[in-house]
């Protein structure tokens, strides 16, 4: 029987269940992979920070984007007792992530991640707005994720009852209460963490975690709070992957003439103050240069950013803003700036639509739980998306430069001191620079290389052998540069060969001394 197609361009096609037989494709580049867990390089009882040096080793790949943070920790009171059980003290949401207010990622001693004190809102920010209602329900309860009640977010007293009562403090509280330590994992909410590329095994990883204030973390109702964390265990557990020798020998001939690309969102976040009594938070130039791809702005109480045990740090309340837009170059993108009115006979919309910024997710099942109530009374936020496609998919944009300007202003003047928080996501920023350059015998170190930053892996043996010692140097665009050696050795204890091509290609060079091993 002869069958007409539609339309005489149309392809006749079959349908896969009916392929009987082709079989499944089969993995064979990775051999193993595994957990490593990975304890702090510095004490986690007296320090500020908390530090992970994830060692290189040649054979082994690193996936980051598998790789969890895990925190026992428990609050006490301030001289290290334990707090009674009727002591009206809770933990902050998403607690895991607010006991750090920053966050570092180092590839070969290079500071890969900006460093900015707002972690914790971009962590928060990111898990309101990208996990649906079914993910907040379980998995990210990990990391102590309990939604607060909107219209309940001034509630502090994780004790209160009936209609006082604010169900994700109680709830966090639950696990807390008497000095309980409560177990917490999750991943770090950073650029180079939240992509899929394996990171080289011969390149060292490190993480720096710079703690919160207490009464950040913390919120109270008792009378003169005082209360601390106590933070009894942190590892760092890193995905490991053995990768077939044969992969391993065409990535390293492959680094002989490019470079490995990582591509990232580069998310940087700014946090700009309004004064009390002001009606105006416009912020003229706020992001200059690479134009940004999105741009998330939420508002909170200024005292509550810096960290109070009576106010939430997460309450992104609406303050009776009546305009909220951008301008790029002078004009108003992606379109003229959203009218709000909040309040008897509230109108938000449009501001609440672009939760949903991606376009498609309108018309998808999707979404994140944020009603339209919730928007307007703790979870205020714009997401303005500024592609001309409305995608942050794996493509890139073209890159534009240019100056954004925020414009905001309220219908009543505030009531108290502000801070806007402004999450940049940015695709075409350098994020696939060379962090990484090549591994390299002794006697086989380049002659000239480009004006550009990079790093190399050098080995004490020449190429006629299999290698017995690694070490690590990093050399900037303008001349400086960097050596390592995990034994502490100067450059030429090896061979005078190290010192002559620093020397040859660093106008100066700094010998980092610290020795995490024994020759």
């Amino acid at each position: 029987m002869a069958l007409e197609t539609m339309h005489k361009d149309s392809c006749m096609c079959s349908k896969s269940e009916l392929d009987l037989f082709s079989v499944p494709l089969t993995q064979v580049v990775m051999e193993k992979g595994f957990w490593e867990d990975v304890d702090p390089i510095t004490s986690i009882s007296s320090s500020d920070t908390i530090e992970f040096l994830c060692a290189a080793n040649s054979g082994v790949y690193t996936d980051l984007a598998s790789s969890y943070l895990y925190v026992k920790a428990k609050i006490t009171t301030a001289a290290g007792g334990n707090v009674n059980a009727d002591i009206q003290v809770g933990p902050s949401n998403l607690w895991m992530h607010a006991l750090f207010s920053q966050v570092e990622v180092f590839l070969n001693n290079k500071l890969i991640t900006p460093s900015s004190t707002a972690y914790p809102y971009r962590a928060y920010i990111e898990t309101i707005l990208n996990f649906s209602k079914d993910a907040k329900d379980s998995h990210l309860t990990s990391a102590l994720f309990y939604n607060d009640k909107a219209g309940k977010m001034d509630v502090v007293n994780p004790l209160a009852q009936d209609l006082n009562v604010n169900t994700g403090l109680k709830q966090r509280h639950a696990y807390t209460r008497e000095s309980k330590s409560v177990a917490m994992e999750g991943r770090i909410h950073s650029d180079l963490l939240a992509q899929d590329r394996y990171i080289l095994g011969a390149v060292p990883i490190k993480i720096k975690l710079v703690r919160s204030r207490d009464p950040f973390c913390l919120v109270s109702s008792a009378e003169n709070p005082n209360f601390k964390v106590v933070i009894e265990e942190c590892l760092f557990r890193v995905r490991r992957v053995n990768v077939a020798p044969s992969v391993i020998m065409t990535h390293s001939q492959s680094l002989q003439q490019i470079t490995t690309k990582y591509p990232i969102n580069r998310i940087d976040c700014k946090v700009v103050s309004v004064p009390r009594r002001n009606m105006s938070g416009n912020q003229p130039n706020i992001f200059q240069g690479g134009l940004p791809n999105r741009i998330v702005i939420g508002m909170v109480d200024a005292d509550a950013f810096n960290g109070t045990y009576t106010k939430k740090p997460f309450n992104l309340k609406n303050y009776d803003i009546t305009t909220m837009g951008l301008t790029v170059n002078g004009e108003n993108l992606p379109g003229k700036p959203l009218q709000l009115k909040f309040g008897a006979d509230s109108n938000y919309i449009s501001a609440f639509q672009t939760l949903y910024a991606d376009a498609h997710k309108i018309f998808e099942n999707q979404g994140n739980g944020i009603t339209r109530e919730e928007y307007a009374n703790a979870y205020t936020l714009f997401v303005l998306d500024l592609t001309p496609d409305l995608c942050l998919g794996d493509h890139v944009q073209p890159i534009k430069n240019g100056n954004v300007s925020i414009e905001c202003r309220f219908g009543t003047p505030l009531e108290t001191a502000i801070n806007i928080v402004i999450m940049n996501i940015l695709k075409n920023d350098p994020f696939t620079r060379t962090v990484f350059k090549d591994v390299l015998p002794s006697n086989r170190l380049p002659r000239e290389i480009r004006k550009r930053s990079r790093g190399y892996i050098l080995n004490t043996d020449p190429s006629d052998k299999p290698g017995s010692h690694w070490m690590a140097v990093y050399l900037t665009e303008d001349g400086k540069g960097e050596f390592w050696d995990s034994y502490g050795q100067a450059p030429g204890f090896y061979s005078q060969n190290f010192t002559q091509f620093l020397d040859k290609h660093c106008g100066t060079f700094t010998w980092n001394r610290r020795i995490l091993q024994a020759p």
